[in-house]
């Protein structure tokens, strides 16, 4: 099992929800529970150890990170990502 080591960043749950209603989004219950638990949380080790250019290594929450907050990445990437690839 990958230990999750909690971020240093508390959860904002006004943000998220900020977030959520102003791009019409709803999340499954499960990453609601997480983030509000780990916020980004980093993972001790890649969880993708079969190809040498992936890597996972964060999960999205509201930190203000580039590298692993919600918002910033939704931004940078609409437009780029399938549609509904968001919930």
């Amino acid at each position: 099992m990958v230990e999750i080591i909690p971020s240093s960043d508390a959860f904002d749950s006004g943000r998220f929800n900020s977030f959520c209603k102003k791009n019409e989004l709803s999340f499954p219950q499960d990453y609601i529970d997480y983030i509000k638990e780990y916020n980004d949380g980093e993972l001790e080790e890649n969880l993708v150890d079969e190809f040498d250019d992936i890597s996972i290594r964060y999960f999205l929450g509201t930190t203000g990170e580039t590298y692993s907050d919600l918002e910033w990445n939704y931004d940078c990437f609409l437009g780029r990502m399938p549609e509904n690839a968001c919930p």
